[in-house]
């Protein structure tokens, strides 16, 4: 069944149901058990089986600790944490016995103003990630190898954006004879940080085609700072957009000239050039295409012309990638 959304003042709820052919305490085990975790959830992963026990997961190079905040094994499982921003977000896994077999419950509850803020939160995107990882798991029950590639996300990417609408704006305004629509301004939220956990992970699933995790060295810092990033393939080559306009990785990508791609617990280093409007247009249009999240910040609708792109290309860096080396597990940093 499909995953949907409930929306109120103060929090925003993604629900799914599954009916699962299997009797309850197999799928209980599938949900705790640290070995058949691994199996299905492609992460590493350890969970405390007692109220306040840890739940850790490891999605590449982020690391997600949450919190077990109610358990009855095996008709509940729930875990969340607290952000310094003060937001809470809560994960929760209730299961109930049917004749054999296990209805399974899930929940993800968060403040409705991070699903405004992080532009993920509760979106198409996640629950088209969501719906493939308990594909994943119900494989799994199934006695069947996990399918780990991103088969189908485009799919399921289309139906529930088709079901939730696409975030919108106000109306377009004319301008040179097409329609603009005004774009949203970026501005760092409180639940991004959260936002781009929960992306990790599923990024380092394989579930969001094109999108790795950027890693860039902190100009002042000297720290690696690891964010979710769409990559765009256009004209034999591979690029980098920066949607939200001149953010910290961008001023990291241009300091340092190379920037390091991980997904499914592979890493690449990259030289960057970025590219001036003329040749960024194209990748942009390109770009908004398959980034559909990203889209309110955009001025030119998917389908306006390069033109529209290139008018606005000096709000969205772009970043041709050149391969400095060979692929490497994310242990190994080479030199």
């Amino acid at each position: 069944m499909d995953g949907i959304v409930h929306t109120a003042a103060a929090t925003t709820v993604v629900r799914f149901e599954r009916h699962l052919g299997h009797p309850i305490g197999k799928v209980w085990g599938a949900l705790t058990q640290p070995d058949q975790l691994q199996q299905w959830l492609a992460s590493p992963a350890e969970i405390e089986l007692r109220v306040g026990g840890q739940v850790h997961l490891v999605p590449g190079q982020l690391v997600v600790d949450s919190t077990v905040t109610a358990l009855d094994p095996p008709h509940l499982l729930e875990h969340g944490w607290h952000d310094r921003a003060g937001d809470d977000v809560t994960v929760r896994w209730e299961l109930a016995a049917r004749d054999g077999s296990t209805r399974l419950v899930v929940t993800e509850t968060f403040p409705t103003a991070r699903a405004a803020a992080d532009q993920v939160s509760g979106g198409p995107a996640e629950l088209a990630a969501w719906h493939l990882v308990l594909d994943r798991l119900e494989a799994a029950l199934d006695g069947q190898q996990p399918n780990l590639s991103s088969d189908g996300f485009h799919a399921h990417l289309d139906r529930y954006t088709r079901s939730l609408g696409r975030p919108g704006g106000a109306p377009a305004a004319a301008q040179g004879g097409r329609r603009v629509r005004p774009a949203r301004q970026f501005r760092p939220s409180r639940g991004r940080r959260v936002g781009d956990a929960i992306m990790g992970l599923l990024v380092r699933a394989g579930l969001v085609p094109s999108t790795y995790l950027l890693t860039t060295t902190g100009r002042k810092t000297g720290r690696p700072l690891t964010h979710p990033a769409t990559v765009v393939e256009q004209d034999g080559h591979r690029w980098l957009v920066a949607p939200y306009g001149a953010v910290s990785w961008v001023h990291n990508a241009r300091a340092a000239g190379r920037v390091t791609l991980g997904r499914r617990g592979r890493r690449r280093v990259y030289a960057v050039r970025e590219v001036p409007a003329g040749e960024a247009g194209p990748v942009l249009k390109r770009y908004v295409g398959v980034a559909t999240a990203t889209r309110p910040y955009f001025g030119a609708d998917k389908d306006a012309p390069v033109e529209d792109f290139v008018a606005e290309a000096d709000r969205h860096p772009v970043f041709e990638l050149l391969p400095v080396n060979e692929d490497r597990p994310n242990g190994d940093r080479g030199r």
